[in-house]
């Protein structure tokens, strides 16, 4: 007689390793700024705790070496003992940042540190107490103690950058990770919504180093608070939630409309709500896409919330059910805003939404005003939608043209040179690109370069070229950029090899073109531009100029000052002018920099007897795509259907293509009163003008200077135009 099995009737869920991974990987993706995030604010949390100031460093291994990159970040608060470590980090789900009792921490999921693995094995290490204790975590799920309340000897305390007293380091050793550039994280982690706080907070300094094989590149971290014009500071009651009490929200006016979409977390429109320390969200609530929402900014101080989660949580922990009002954790498990689906946030849209109204329909009525006739807030949103998509097409295009080609099917051989043939001028350089199919090869391996006859051009990339990944994000190919200089105006043969492999190019010098026609010299003491825009955080170089007649008899010393704090005159604000053999006349440089989003400045110029002015104004951050807008002139325009605005986009400006709707070929379309925007006829029209410019824009770049036959030039600019065309048509057109 055989025995019945027994069933299971109770026992714990198993908690996998594979389940471990796949929650940690749905909270921070593949996005390394998540990950940071989550370090930098532990480490805030930690001085907060003590109430006391202290540095952040962060360090990233920017290198092409194989095998994991660390990813470091360190702090000098308090430190965590052996007992801490097991209590604090390795529970899922645990209650320990402090917020649970009320501190004003950001922890609240219990989950930051296991999520990092992520990105690959995670290891903390802490001194407190003249203790030092280490434990790495494994993807696996798996820990190791390597070190439990041991003592440190002084060779550790140097390593780990803390020489005295206690501090916490985390290192995470990224696989199959993209790290962004080092400027791209400088910006993103100045900008990111959830850590302007602390990059503003002036007891805490952090700071970025950017390391590679070679080198290393070091940033202060340090966000400036826009300069507004204030439009709401008031009180909110929160329907349904006595409890929340009256929630403090203003609202100012930014000094240039912001068109990033919401899951932009740099973008400077947006109101941020804000608990006790930390800020959960920047959000537009339903006017998210509205362009004249664009020009908010504001904060929405909200301590309530993490009573919402604290409540919760006793809730679930004491085994009891859920209130009606409070459903589900509010914070969001992936790190980006509140849960939309928690009654709590239907209510706080519905009170703020009603607040912010009547503010967008005031902004709109002034965006409408004015003499000629206002396009329509729905074509705004169509251009200001294509201005962003432009833009990113332009910006990939310009550097397909300038470095690795787009390589969208199979390779035609081993080894590919792009261009095959080149004309460049001498004097100035090109990038050629070696593409090689990935097989048999690896990042690092090294590509021999021989240019014949020798001396007439001259490669200019340190030695020795390296293959590395592809920009396009393909597995299968590698490339490396070559960088050459044209000494001479004669042809060579460009050859490239690695192991069995090899490929040809043709370069032709040639000679320098004409020069750009003369610029009429001043007739007084002036600066160069009546005006300037400068990137918040950057620097620029200004020029002040006067004639020969009038500078001569002076001692050529200029003084420049800024009566704003928020543009700076570097270098002590003096210049000794100097004689121009080109140009024919005096000229004088400064450098300014900008530090303050929104300060206007007026520089002034003094040369003896003799004075100048200019204007500056201090414009969001450079993104690494050059913001480019479509506007439209009233302007007559008998020539040119559209132009940019600047020629060339810089870091320090925004870029605008301006189309002329008065011009001969659209203005029976859009009709003296603009009334005919919305016909069918003339968006096809603007659409075919709008691709026309870009296309030109990429034609000329392309090209430059060098000599090209009629025929290429036309078919060429077809070929850009045919690519170019369907998107923007898709924009405009589109219901």
């Amino acid at each position: 007689m055989s025995k019945k099995k027994k069933t299971l009737t109770k026992g714990r869920i198993p908690y996998t390793s594979r389940a471990l991974l796949q929650d940690a990987r749905e909270a921070m993706g593949t996005d390394l700024i998540r990950g940071l995030i989550e370090l930098i604010t532990n480490s805030d949390d930690s001085y907060a705790r003590q109430n006391r100031s202290g540095p952040i460093r962060v360090e990233v291994d920017h290198s092409r070496k194989g095998g994991p990159h660390e990813v470091i970040v360190r702090d000098r608060a308090g430190g965590m003992s052996f007992q801490e470590m097991r209590d604090r980090l390795l529970p899922i789900g645990g209650r320990s940042s402090g917020l649970e009792d009320g501190q004003p921490v950001r922890g609240n999921r219990g989950r930051g540190a296991k999520d990092l693995v992520a990105f690959g094995e995670v290891e903390f290490t802490s001194i407190k107490d003249g203790r030092i204790s280490s434990v790495r975590l494994r993807q696996t799920g798996d820990f190791e103690f390597s070190r439990q309340d041991d003592t440190p000897t002084r060779e550790e305390r140097s390593d780990l950058g803390i020489k005295r007293g206690n501090g916490t380091v985390v290192t995470v050793f990224c696989e199959g990770v993209r790290r962004p550039r080092h400027e791209r994280l400088r910006d993103d982690l100045t900008n990111d919504f959830q850590l302007r706080d602390i990059m503003a907070d002036p007891q805490r300094t952090v700071t970025l180093v950017g390391r590679t094989k070679n080198n290393s590149r070091t940033a202060k971290l340090r966000y400036s608070r826009p300069v507004l014009e204030p439009l709401l500071n008031t009180h909110i009651e929160i329907e349904g939630y006595p409890e929340a009490g009256q929630v403090a929200l203003t609202v100012g006016k930014l000094p240039e409309r912001s068109d990033d979409p919401h899951r932009n977390p740099t973008r400077a429109a947006g109101v941020l709500i804000a608990g006790k320390r930390a800020i959960y969200d920047s959000t537009l609530f339903k006017f998210e896409g509205h362009p004249s929402a664009g020009w908010l900014h504001g904060r929405l101080s909200c301590p309530y919330i993490d009573q919402l989660t604290i409540d919760h949580d006793n809730a679930v922990e004491s085994d009891q059910a859920p209130s009606d009002d409070n459903p589900l954790p509010i914070i969001s498990r992936r790190r980006r805003g509140l849960l939309k689906d928690h009654p709590f946030w239907t209510a706080l849209s519905k009170a703020v939404e009603d607040q912010l109204a009547p503010l967008i329909e005031k902004l709109e009525e002034e965006e409408k005003s004015g003499t000629e006739p206002k396009e329509s807030p729905e074509m705004r949103r169509r251009l200001d939608h294509l201005g962003r998509a432009v833009a990113r097409m332009l910006h990939q295009s310009l550097r397909e043209l300038d470095d690795d080609p787009p390589a969208p099917g199979p390779l035609p051989d081993p080894l590919v040179i792009h261009p095959k043939q080149a004309n460049i001028v001498v004097g100035s350089t090109k990038t050629l690109s070696v593409v090689c199919a990935a097989e048999g090869l690896r990042e690092g391996d090294e590509i021999t370069i021989e240019l014949e006859p020798e001396g007439a051009f001259q490669i200019i990339n340190p030695a020795p070229i390296r293959l590395g990944p592809h920009r396009s994000g393909r597995s299968d190919v590698l490339t490396a950029p070559v960088r050459l200089k044209c000494l001479k105006a004669e042809s060579a043969l460009f050859e490239a090899s690695i192991g069995d492999r090899s490929g040809l190019a043709l370069l032709e010098g040639i000679e320098e073109p004409p020069p750009p026609p003369p610029v009429d010299p001043p007739e007084d003491f002036r600066f160069e531009n009546h005006s300037y825009t400068l990137g918040v955080n950057k620097q620029k170089t200004i020029e002040v100029r006067g004639p020969v007649a009038l500078v001569e008899p002076t001692d050529r010393v200029v003084q420049v000052k800024s009566d704003n704090a928020g543009v700076t005159v570097l270098d002590g604000g003096t210049t000794v002018m100097s004689f121009n053999d080109q140009l024919g006349f005096y000229v004088g440089r400064v450098r300014i920099a900008g530090t303050r989003l929104g300060a206007r400045a007026t520089l002034y110029a003094n040369l003896e007897q003799f004075s100048a002015q200019s204007t500056v104004k201090v414009v969001t951050r450079d993104t690494g795509i050059p913001n480019l807008k479509i506007n439209f002139t009233h302007r007559p325009e008998p020539l040119w259907r559209s132009y940019f605005d600047p020629e060339e986009p810089t870091p320090e400006s925004n870029q605008t293509l301006w189309v002329a709707v008065k011009h001969p070929s659209l203005l029976p379309l859009a009709k003296d009163d603009f009334s005919g925007e919305h016909s069918r006829e003339f968006r096809t029209a603007l659409a075919e003008v709008i691709s026309e410019a870009l296309a030109a824009r990429l034609v000329k770049k392309e090209h430059g200077d060098q000599p090209i036959e009629v025929s290429t030039l036309y078919q060429r600019h077809a070929q850009q135009q045919t690519k170019i065309l369907p998107p923007i048509q898709k924009v405009l057109i589109s219901s």
